[in-house]
């Protein structure tokens, strides 16, 4: 399934929601992160990473999951 042509000229931006007015394209949508909270599952997983001497014992863990429970359109 082809998309549409309009869809070949939208743009995708990540820029603050005050200055998207002149970042922004005409054609196109601008996604924001406008709050993170911590996974409570995940709280005491990634301690103590090094021993006192400073050997590696665990590599950190890097990805942290982002729960979108609720969508906001721009104002």
């Amino acid at each position: 399934m082809r998309s549409p042509k309009i869809f070949n000229h939208a743009k995708i931006t990540v820029v603050r929601p005050e200055s998207s007015a002149n970042n922004t394209p005409k054609l196109g949508i601008n996604l924001y992160l406008y709050h993170v909270s911590p996974n409570i599952a995940w709280q005491n997983s990634d301690l103590r990473t090094r021993r006192p001497k400073g050997e590696l014992t665990k590599l950190a863990q890097k990805i942290r999951p982002i729960l979108f429970n609720e969508f906001l359109r721009q104002r």
